[in-house]
């Protein structure tokens, strides 16, 4: 079996080091496997995908599913992309429509300059310039748009100066810290970065571009809306592939895009989805030889757990139920001893056993990066593994008394809370259900919790519904994706003025270690390190939500696919579709 290993970072320590001073990031890694030559612009081979979810749209800006990021990083141009290091090993930062490092201005961290490349083209051959990328940036702060990804610029360390203000509507334009001369762009940063945090901070989806035209035509008459995305003939794709078929629903197709920087770095021709939700279909095309990866089940890895095909994937996100502590309707669960009871109440290794997953009674997933220097994890430092719960949380006696207190101070002997559950996600449901009778028995009947199954998007806008009503769920399950080599970003989405919550969260102590990690110098990991451990402490504590699980994966490959590194899946690169080659 192919995983990757946490100590496949002890291993390259040395070698990290040395190569970080030229802006390269390393991790374990064999010789590139055999692959065909660079390939000539069509490219050779369609890799063939499924998705158990439809596409949403191909408009970073408003983009929410796991499935559509996976689509869009294939498409998307970026001033900065995660690519395999030179000989498959390993990874690196490629400067993509920046034309190379960024360049720091001031002493600390705050002022840095980058250049956008010259000739630069869209899929449709026109100029790709640096007015496209401001456009693009502004877009997704815009005021009246509300996007989904309006906090791009101030939702993690790197915080442009009066972007939160913008969106917001409390600032103008020209207020925000963002200066196009040239072709040369000036970021005004109120927090300190590295260069590799903000390379890293402009990989992402909410910070590539958009193309203008199609863009500015898709609004309406009042511009809080944009159609941009909803259709292939709404958008251009500016990275390695470039969309050429979106059946809604059923398949969307990416081909080999000619006008790519790198497109002599991409092998595959094209990339073809179809979307399946049902795991036993998608087996049985696999077997058939007419797809070229899986998912497998648990049932379907107990048959393959030997095969070397299979690969091990943790989840970058840990699934939890979002408790509504603002319920007017149901006002114990303002009561944190009731939702400690919850908490304490659940089995996380049987609800792990059930759905193939990681156990976690913690907040930060696994696949987090606590120094990029040597790729130390933050749940295998001694402050994270301090925090964590004994027994996995588990504690039924005192779930009980927690629950008997709560209840008999509300005055109530029964109580039926709902909770939902992501529509057509086996695993969830069959979580959420053995919890519904695990919860009941602990309690003595007295807890009924009924379940409801309701579209991922609908769930996300239900669960981020609260600041206009108390009332909008009662539990719900969700999950918050970090980026991974941003120790900060595993702690944005829980603080108070970041907009767009998934589930109310309310402290006063979290908010200001929030905020002091903030102002941290950027080189004290330590102190980093254990403000972010007592942060979430206290949220384990406030138990406004109950962690369960952490994704755990298993993929197999079809051997006609040859990955970019020996390794498969890496923190930095995913599965690396994009750089991955066909080798019929």
């Amino acid at each position: 079996m192919r995983t990757i290993r946490n100590s496949a970072w002890r291993r390259c320590a040395a070698l990290m080091m040395g190569l970080l001073v030229s802006g390269m990031l390393y991790a374990a890694g064999g010789q590139q496997a055999a692959r065909p030559a660079a390939t000539a612009e069509s490219g050779y081979g369609t890799l063939r995908l499924t998705a158990g979810r439809p596409l949403e749209t191909l408009n970073p800006h408003q983009q929410a599913a796991t499935a559509t990021a996976d689509f869009l990083r294939l498409i998307q141009g970026k001033l900065y992309r995660f690519a395999p290091g030179p000989g498959g090993t390993g990874y690196q930062i490629l400067p993509e429509i920046a034309a190379g490092e960024p360049v720091q201005v001031d002493d600390e961290g705050r002022v840095w300059q980058i250049q956008i490349r010259d000739g630069l083209q869209w899929s449709n051959g026109e100029p790709l310039t640096a007015e496209d990328v401001l456009y693009s940036w502004r877009m997704v702060m815009d005021p009246l748009l509300l996007n989904h990804r309006a906090n791009a610029f101030h939702g993690s360390q790197v915080q442009v100066v009066n972007a939160l203000a913008y969106a917001t509507g409390d600032a103008a334009w020209d207020d925000v810290g963002i200066r196009l001369d040239g072709n040369t762009f000036e970021l005004r940063l109120i927090l300190p970065v590295t260069n590799f945090m903000l390379k890293n901070f402009l990989t992402g989806l909410p910070v590539s571009v958009v193309y203008p035209p199609l863009y500015e035509a898709g609004m309406n008459a009042d511009r809080t809306q944009t159609n941009y995305g909803t259709s292939i003939d709404t958008m251009v794709s500016s990275g390695p592939f470039m969309v050429t078929n979106w059946i809604q629903g059923a398949e969307y197709t990416a081909m080999k895009n000619p006008y790519y920087l790198y497109a002599d770095r991409v092998s595959l021709a094209g990339v073809h989805t179809r979307v399946i939700s049902e795991s036993g279909t998608v087996m049985q095309l696999f077997e058939n030889g007419e797809i070229d990866f899986v998912e497998l089940s648990s049932a379907d890895f107990q048959r393959f757990r030997e095969d070397p095909r299979v690969i091990e994937v943790p989840g970058r996100s840990v699934q939890r139920i979002v408790i509504n502590l603002l319920s007017t309707e149901k006002p114990i669960l303002q009561d944190v001893r009731f939702r400690q009871a919850l908490f304490w109440a659940t089995d996380r290794a049987t609800s792990a056993r059930i759905s193939a997953t990681i156990a976690a009674n913690y907040i930060i997933p696994t696949t987090h990066v606590m120094d990029v220097t040597d790729g130390t994890l933050y749940r295998n430092t001694p402050e994270a593994r301090a925090i964590l719960t004994p027994n996995l949380g588990y504690d039924p006696q005192r779930a009980k008394e927690l629950f008997d207190a709560a209840m008999a101070d509300a005055g109530l002997d029964r109580i039926s809370l709902q909770l939902a559950y992501h529509e057509g996600v086996e695993e969830r449901r069959a979580v959420s259900e053995y919890l519904q009778e695990q919860w009941r028995e602990i309690f003595g009947g007295r807890l009924q919790i009924t379940l409801q199954a309701v579209p991922s998007s609908q769930l996300a806008a239900t669960l981020r519904a609260y600041p206009n009503d108390d009332n909008a769920f009662e539990l719900g399950w969700t999950g918050t994706g970090h980026n991974d080599f941003d120790p900060v970003s595993a702690l944005a989405h829980y603080y108070s003025g970041t907009p767009r919550r998934k589930g109310p969260y309310f402290s006063d102590e979290y908010d200001e270690l929030y905020r002091t990690v903030l102002q941290m110098p950027i080189d004290d990991t330590q102190g980093r390190l254990e403000l972010i451990a007592r942060a979430e402490e206290v949220m384990l504590r406030d138990a406004s939500f109950v962690p369960v699980n952490q994704g755990l994966s298993f993929g197999l490959v079809s051997d006609r696919v040859r990955f970019a590194t020996t390794d498969g899946w890496s923190i930095a690169l995913g599965y690396g579709w994009k750089w991955a080659a066909i080798v019929d």
